[in-house]
Formats: structure tokens, sequence, C-alpha cells
């Protein structure tokens, strides 16, 4: 355990075999329960890129867990893991671990347990939500990338032409057929529709990753959406805009 500034910081592990999840949560001083944000990360992200919001979340009462994907860093993660074994569903496997490994956790509010992810980690926990939707107090979402299913129809068309690996973001980390396969039929709509709960989505409008028009189309599939654009801001909320995104963030958790 690491003391931080109005908070402390512990290492988690969860998972069986060799495919073991690990990352940190972050708890607020005081008694508890606190309520629990649970935060994914984007595709060859890491716990690195969350940290700053779990950060903030603890110094203002929420308990905050960020980790990493198994094979779904880009680098060196803490989970480990092969980027080629690495998909959507694989990272949903995941997250299901996270949430179980939290049910043990004292200091958490279980009756008020929110899923937040950035970009890919925005699908991820969209179709946990969609599993067991009455869990779940509400989700945000940042620059969700809710279109790669249908990047993945558009770029090879038919199964038969997806290869063994590929890469992308010009070779910045190397994807498997299990890749597209599983996002080959996922019905992002169905999964919209099945979460009742409040949503909040922040999007750049200058995100020249993931287009900001497939979160307007979500906002209007979502029964309880708030949508915010974020002028100026990429793929992506450094400085100005993370402070933005954080005062959205606070002021949804209050009312949710």
């Amino acid at each position: 355990m690491v003391k931080e500034k109005h908070m402390k910081r512990e290492e988690i592990r969860c998972g069986s075999g060799e495919k073991i999840i690990q990352g940190f949560v972050y708890i607020p001083e005081g008694e508890g329960p606190f309520p629990l944000v649970i935060i994914s990360h984007g595709l060859g992200g890491s716990h690195l890129e969350t940290a700053p919001y779990a950060r903030r979340l603890a110094d203002c009462g929420y308990a905050a867990c960020v980790f990493d994907f198994w094979g779904g860093t880009a680098g060196n993660g803490k989970s480990g893991g092969n980027t080629t074994e690495m998909s959507v569903l694989t990272e949903t496997d995941d997250l299901k671990e996270v949430l179980s490994e939290s049910e043990r956790w004292t200091f958490a509010d279980q009756s008020r347990v929110y899923l937040m992810g950035e970009s890919q980690g925005a699908v991820v926990s969209l179709l946990t939500a969609a599993a067991q939707p009455s869990r779940f107090s509400g989700m945000i979402f940042l620059y969700p990338a809710f279109s790669l299913a249908e990047e993945a129809h558009h770029q090879f068309g038919s199964k038969e032409y997806i290869p063994r690996e590929f890469s992308v973001f010009h070779g910045w980390i190397r994807l498997g057929r299990k890749y597209i396969l599983d996002l080959w039929d996922l019905d992002m709509n169905a999964a919209m529709e099945s979460y009742k709960g409040p949503v909040l989505i922040l999007h750049g409008d200058r995100d020249e990753v993931i287009s900001i028009k497939g979160s307007e189309k979500a906002a209007g599939s979502i029964a309880d959406c708030t949508f915010y654009k974020i002028p100026g801001a990429g793929h992506g909320f450094p400085g100005e805009y993370f402070e933005e995104a954080m005062t959205r963030i606070l002021d949804f958790l209050k009312r949710s």
C-alpha cells in the first residue's frame, strides 16, 4: 500500500493461471464505504493513462480502480499477455475478473458501482454492463470507439480476408485475427438499448482517431444519456480538457 495525499493506493491482482490482471485501486481517506468507479483504458493503452482520473476521483471521495488488460498494452503492461491474442471480448472477461475481485473490497459501496472507459475501454465497459445492467449505477464513456465493428467490416469486407496478424497505427500495435473475428458480429445498438441507467459521453470535436459522429449517434440510442462535446479536444483529454472532463464527470456522479 502507498499513501498519497488524501488517499491511499493499493495494488490489485486477480484472475487465474498465467492470466493475472494487475493494477491499482485508489481509496479516499475516511471510513467509507465509497462509491466505486472502475476505469478501463483504450486500445494499446495502460493504467498510466487512466490513473490521473482515478487520483482525482479518490480526492473527491470515490474509490477508483485502474488496471491493464491482458495483452491490451502496446508495451510492457503490468498484466502481460500478447496483443495478438487480445480482443474486446477477452478484455470484457478481464473487466469481469476485476469486478469479481472488487466484491471483496470492504471500502467499496457495492450499491454504487460505475464503469468508465476510454476509447475501446468504453466498448468493453458497455458490453460488460449490457450483460448485467442492474448491477451498475451509471457509465462514463470518454471518446468511445463504438464504430469498431463497422470499421472492421469496412477494412476487410469478409471474414476470409482477415489475416492471421496485422498492424495498426503505422505499426504501433500488432493485432491478431481473433481481434477482428470477435468484433465481426457485435451488435453495439443492442448493447446500448439493454442498459437503462444513466450514461455520460464526452468526446472532443477534433478527434481524428474516432469520429465524434459515433458518440452523437450513441447519445440518441441510449435511453438516459448526457452528451458533451469538448471543443478543441482530440483523442484524449490533456491539460485544460482533462479539467473540463473531470468537472463533467464529477457532476454526473453526484447526480446519478
